[in-house]
């Protein structure tokens, strides 16, 4: 079903008029989002990609927010760019507690 007012478009199952189950969602703002959904918000394994290359989180999430994956962006410097990925729990849709970033070039960082 598509918006076409604002360009969203779901593909995949519902349930009783509500997305459920598996399903593919392009937002508004051209993010992504494929995975599982419970009673309209993603819930379960699922990935979102950001638009422009800004990045992606794959992982688990609850009643719309994410619990816990990784995330992954594009670092873009002066002379190239790379790849980090940040693994940790999420509270409120948040980074949260301790977490590492791991760098294309083989570095590391945690705290």
């Amino acid at each position: 079903m598509m918006n076409v007012v604002t360009g969203e478009y779901y593909e995949g199952e519902w349930q009783n008029g509500k997305k459920h189950g598996y399903g593919t969602k392009v937002f508004a703002t051209h993010e992504k989002y494929q995975g599982e959904w419970q009673e309209d918000l993603m819930s379960g394994t699922g990935t979102l990609v950001f638009p422009k290359d800004e990045g992606m989180f794959s992982g688990l999430w609850e009643s719309g927010k994410r619990i816990k994956g990784e995330y992954k962006w594009a670092l873009v410097g002066k002379k190239s760019a790379a790849m980090a990925v940040y693994l940790n729990a999420w509270i409120e849709d948040a980074p949260c507690g301790f977490g590492e970033i791991r760098y294309e070039n083989g570095g590391r960082y945690e705290g």
